[in-house]
């Protein structure tokens, strides 16, 4: 028997619109972030060719994307949330594109392949339009959408295009480039772990070719082109190359009553991390996502590391979040963490990982003559169903970046049938068997 789940582009379409009507509600019903305002400031500097005039510490990555809706509107508030709004919808597009043909190269045996790929590229899509924190971010006007996609396409065109091109070494370049004048130390550890995943991948147990020297010099200079650029003008505008880094050390002063000045606060902070940040890291990405997503997400990475895709999202990915772990742990002055927001743009590549395994399950079961496939596709829909409504609980009484345990009883209902129709998929379709190449 046949599974009706057929035209799977234009359940994309589905999904794109539905994703954006529940953006622009958010965009047109909530308050702007604070955290919005520098970015409006320095994109008003732009467009009077002083960047500093209204006060800013924020690099331009961000107000770039701004400045175009700031000289249509004319409101810095509209124009920031535009500028969020949009990056969110180009966002889900990528997610479909970019996670689509990433997959493409797995499956290369099967005559079902690019059938597979597309489901991928879909469910990327889909947990993204649905997932509560992306959904509200272009309300806040803030850069977390744009943050996230540039760090897409960072990978799109270090390990998924392989054609070295000058048209695609310039998008290389240019990715790196906005992604460092974006956020600082998300360029910075970017480029460390791709030097990183470079080095590892040259061992022969891996299974595929080392990343054209070329290619990472593209990625190298970019990083520092950009960082020393924005140094430069740091110096000579405010008289500290790294003024960014110090403002935004106050708030970790402020946060945690101690300041990274010293042997022995780096190790307290490297402790704080490993035994509070970490664990938080793992909690958000449950709540966020699902346990028993995650869990395969765990499986993938184990049994696939050979892989060029997973190295580099293990190494990368994994990189970033060690860092952000120092950022995450709890305050002991108020024994909580500090928001996931610093953490969200890495979302993505933990749902591609899971959504591998989960697309080649679908279009198996599509073809399958099984009795119990409809009951089993049911079981799905209701894990992507319950996943899209456990979040507005949280949203709507916590607000943004609240307390994170949400105590709100809709919260725990959806979170337990979220959790049980997805295990439940899980154990009925574990002999389905699949590899990666």
């Amino acid at each position: 028997m046949r599974i009706k789940l057929e035209k799977i582009d234009s359940y994309f379409l589905i999904i794109l619109i539905l994703g954006s009507i529940l953006r622009l509600i958010f965009v047109l019903t909530i308050p702007l972030n604070v955290d919005s305002y520098p970015f409006i400031r320095a994109a008003m500097g732009i467009l009077e060719l002083d960047y500093n005039k209204y006060g800013t510490f924020r690099p331009p990555g961000f107000p770039l994307l701004i400045v175009p809706f700031l000289i249509l509107t004319g409101n810095g508030s509209a124009a920031a949330k535009l500028a969020s709004f949009t990056s969110s919808i180009l966002l889900i597009i990528c997610c479909f594109y970019v996670f689509r043909n990433a997959s493409m190269r797995f499956f290369s045996e099967s005559e079902k392949k690019r059938e597979k790929a597309t489901y991928i590229g879909f469910l990327v899509s889909f947990l993204i339009s649905m997932n509560i924190y992306f959904i509200v971010h272009p309300g806040y006007g803030i850069r977390e959408e744009y943050l996230t996609l540039l760090g897409i396409l960072v990978f799109y065109f270090t390990v998924i295009k392989e054609e070295s091109t000058f048209k695609y070494n310039i998008f290389l370049g240019l990715s790196i480039s906005l992604l460092t004048l974006t956020l600082l130390t998300t360029g910075l550890f970017f480029t460390v772990g791709i030097i990183l995943f470079v080095l590892i991948s040259r061992l022969k147990w891996f299974k595929f070719k080392p990343m054209p020297i070329k290619k990472v010099l593209i990625i190298v200079i970019a990083f520092f082109i950009s960082f020393i650029s924005w140094a430069v003008f740091s110096h000579y505008t405010w008289g500290d190359a790294f003024y960014n880094w110090q403002v935004q050390s106050i708030f970790y002063e402020n946060f945690y009553k101690m300041t990274l000045d010293s042997i022995d606060n780096i190790i307290q902070a490297l402790f704080n991390a490993l035994t509070g940040g970490i664990p938080y890291e793992f909690y958000y990405l449950f709540f966020f996502i699902s346990f028993f997503f995650i869990i395969i997400v765990f499986y993938i990475i184990i049994k696939n590391i050979r892989i060029k895709q997973v190295l580099f999202i293990f190494l990368v990915i994994g990189l970033n979040l060690l860092y952000l772990s120092v950022f995450i742990a709890p305050s002991k002055l108020i024994n909580i963490p500090n928001s996931s927001r610093v953490m969200v743009y890495l979302l993505p590549f933990f749902l591609y990982l899971g959504a591998i395994p989960l697309g080649n399950i679908l279009v198996e079961l599509k073809y399958s003559k099984e009795k119990y496939s409809k009951y089993i596709i049911s079981l799905f829909i209701i894990f992507l169903v319950t996943y899209t409504l456990k979040g507005f609980p949280f949203i709507f009484k916590l607000g943004f970046g609240g307390f994170p345990f949400p105590t709100h009883p809709l919260f725990i209902i959806f979170l337990c049938i979220n959790e049980i129709s997805i295990f439940i998929f899980l154990i009925k379709t574990k002999n389905i068997k699949y590899s990666l190449n």
